[in-house]
């Protein structure tokens, strides 16, 4: 019960996790008296996706991609970091 007044609450950000890559974590505690056993391995938890990077400007590819009433853009599609593109 967090309601305790023995009881800490802790957050703990984690950092350089792949995008998208499951882990399961498990800790342990320490003070000045000594350090607990680990806990018990936690439940597989997979990161969220990135986002795609953005894209870069549509190009003319060549001269010949325009008319008189058209234009033909091609542009390279961004790294998606294994997100969908949409």
């Amino acid at each position: 019960n967090a309601t305790e007044p023995w009881v800490h609450i802790w957050d703990y950000i984690v950092t350089e996790s792949q995008a998208g890559a499951s882990y399961r974590f498990s800790y342990c505690c320490q003070n000045e008296v000594g350090t607990s056993m680990w806990s018990e391995t936690s439940e597989l938890i997979t990161m969220s996706p990135s986002y795609p990077d953005k894209p870069k400007a549509p190009y003319l590819a060549t001269r010949n991609d325009t008319t008189p009433s058209s234009l033909k853009l091609t542009w390279d599609p961004p790294f998606d970091h294994g997100a969908q593109i949409k």
